[in-house]
């Protein structure tokens, strides 16, 4: 009895060191607020959550002075990119998935890059010209401009990003 009860806790005490480092991820971005970033020399200030669906979503490909949009997304699976998909995108991961395979499908489109961080988002939003992407407002840095999504700005009230 003493020696299954001491290989259960030592199997409970591994898996929650294997889950902790996730839920700490989870955690912390689940409470951080998104913001939208651009290059530096984008003219953009606000945008509007129906643009940047357009944007995402590959129906408008162009800022309006004529830049090649260059959309990124986090990794599936992130928290951040589930905010996003489901406040801006209006689907989950699945339906997203299947939107670009349809896509495909049709030759309409390819699905935005995909930046394994917020870091790496970041360094390539300061370097690369037409870039729009969501970050934790945390990994932002003067290499890149934050927008105000809808009129608000990231911490104000009504700022659809927010973290929930």
């Amino acid at each position: 009895m003493t020696r299954s009860f001491a290989l259960l806790r030592l199997t409970l005490a591994a898996a929650a060191a294997l889950l902790a480092p996730a839920a700490a991820r989870a955690q912390s971005a689940e409470g951080s607020t998104l913001v939208v970033i651009v290059d530096r020399d984008n003219p953009k200030t606000d945008i509007s959550t129906e643009e940047l669906r357009a944007l995402f979503l590959g129906k408008k490909k162009e800022w309006s002075d004529g830049q090649r949009a260059v959309p990124l997304d986090l990794e599936a699976g992130s928290a951040e990119r589930e905010n996003f998909n489901a406040n801006v995108l209006n689907m989950d991961q699945g339906e997203v998935d299947r939107y670009w395979v349809d896509q495909r499908m049709r030759g309409t489109g390819t699905a935005p890059r995909v930046a394994p961080t917020p870091e790496s988002v970041v360094r390539l939003a300061g370097k690369v010209r037409g870039v729009v992407a969501y970050v934790p407002q945390r990994a932002v840095d003067a290499s890149v401009k934050v927008l105000k999504v809808n009129g608000i700005a990231p911490g104000k009230p009504g700022y659809p990003l927010s973290g929930k």
